[in-house]
């Protein structure tokens, strides 16, 4: 399995935010991603976690291009200055994860 912890260093706010819908976009060049070591070609094996790894959280894919940029909404429980989530993919046991959206 592949992990990445995903910052927001843009959010630099006191007051948290809660429920945001984080876009993520996953492309080629970035460190430690790679779109050949998914285990699923549509990116189905892709799931968001908290921080602790503990919860899965809600995400919708958007836009998938294993050649270019692919867009991801994450909801976000808490947004606060330095969050931070854990992206997991490319377990071949995990093809077939719970519906994450709504």
């Amino acid at each position: 399995t592949r992990q990445a912890t995903i910052s927001f260093p843009g959010y630099d706010r006191a007051a948290a935010l809660t429920g945001f819908p984080a876009l993520v976009v996953f492309e080629p060049g970035v460190p430690g991603f790679d779109y050949g070591s998914f285990a699923l070609t549509n990116g189905g094996d892709l799931s968001f976690w908290s921080a602790d790894g503990a919860t899965i959280l809600p995400h919708e894919i958007e836009r998938w291009d294993s050649n270019g940029d692919s867009h991801i909404w994450v909801r976000v429980p808490v947004l606060t200055n330095g969050a931070t989530m854990l992206a997991r993919w490319g377990d071949p046991q995990a093809t077939n994860l719970p519906a994450a959206s709504d």
